[in-house]
């Protein structure tokens, strides 16, 4: 790989296979806490290409143990390794890749393995083989649903992405795959996994109907935590784009909207944002007396659609 002018390595970090021969979930969050022979493959290739001159780019995935998944119903138990993955539990695990692989921490036998500072989550979310159920029938609407962008919140990720772009201005742009899903092939058993074998990462389901990665991606929104008071509350930074807006314009505004945590009404915070980027970008510092959920709003002046509302970003100071 050296030879041919590889700079960094994409590997593949198996919740499963560090959590091999682990029962439960007791110290999750610690490297100590998993088998120590199951972190040697990843020590030695860090090592390895550390010394070779290659960064590692760790991609942290599912399929995970047993106790960090839900339990598929009856007819669905061939999903058993891949079903409903639990956030909390797979972020414990996050937290032992990453304390491991700080550069910081010592393993049993003393040695410190490698400092890895390239990471991305979840490989392939849209793919049964990696996260189920694809598909599951709404108990409300009484018909099958995408279930895995739920599961991994395309629509927060889309704009994190954006959000990314925004801070390295040496990457032009983000590829939306696709508008639209694809219909399913028609040809096989609806309740087969091959039904579904097409792609069904779009904005749009197969009907046109929006998912929300679609109002997402028309007005990208990312609220951080900037200080917290001490208090419940503090400042935060905000990230936007109306990018369903033309370009050039020079009149934009943007209105932030704060819904307490616990509340149901929406209140305006802060003066109306000018937006004077030319793609749309707007930014500001807010503060709030307690947690809560953000929106942006904008409001036309004649031009459809009237208004439009970003998602909610809720923070937890």
């Amino acid at each position: 790989m050296k030879a041919l002018g590889v700079d960094a390595v994409r590997v593949t970090v198996l919740w499963s296979v560090v959590a091999e021969g682990k029962k439960n979930n007791k110290r999750a969050d610690d490297p100590a806490g998993y088998p120590a022979g199951n972190w040697d493959r990843y020590d030695t290739l860090v090592y390895s290409a550390k010394q070779a001159g290659i960064e590692v780019l760790f991609n942290v995935t599912g399929p995970g143990p047993a106790y960090g998944h839900e339990t598929p119903p009856r007819n669905r138990r061939a999903d058993k390794k891949t079903w409903k993955p639990k956030a909390a539990e797979f972020a414990k695990f996050v937290t032992a890749v990453g304390r491991r692989y700080s550069g910081l921490y010592k393993a049993q036998n003393g040695l410190t393995p490698g400092r890895v500072s390239l990471w991305s989550i979840y490989n392939e979310p849209n793919q049964g083989g990696w996260l189920t159920p694809q598909f599951d029938v709404d108990p409300k609407l009484k018909k099958q649903i995408a279930m895995s962008p739920i599961l991994y919140l395309q629509a927060q990720y889309l704009n994190e992405g954006d959000f990314i772009l925004y801070q390295n201005p040496r990457i032009i742009g983000n590829s939306q795959f696709l508008l639209r899903d694809a219909e399913p092939v028609k040809s096989e058993d609806p309740s087969s996994r091959r039904y579904w074998f097409t792609y069904q990462s779009g904005l749009f389901d197969a009907a046109e109907q929006p998912k929300p990665a679609a109002f997402a991606y028309g007005l990208p929104l990312v609220v951080n935590v900037a200080a917290p008071d001490g208090m419940g509350g503090g400042s935060v930074n905000v990230w936007g784009q109306l990018r369903f807006r033309p370009n050039g314009l020079q009149s934009d505004t943007v209105q932030m909207q704060f819904r307490p945590q616990g509340a149901t009404d929406w209140e305006s915070n802060g003066d109306p944002i000018p937006v004077t980027n030319g793609v749309g970008y707007f930014t500001a510092r807010l503060t709030v007396p307690v947690s809560g959920a953000f929106r942006a709003v904008w409001t036309g002046e004649g031009d459809p659609p009237p208004s439009l509302a970003s998602r909610e970003v809720k923070v937890q100071f």
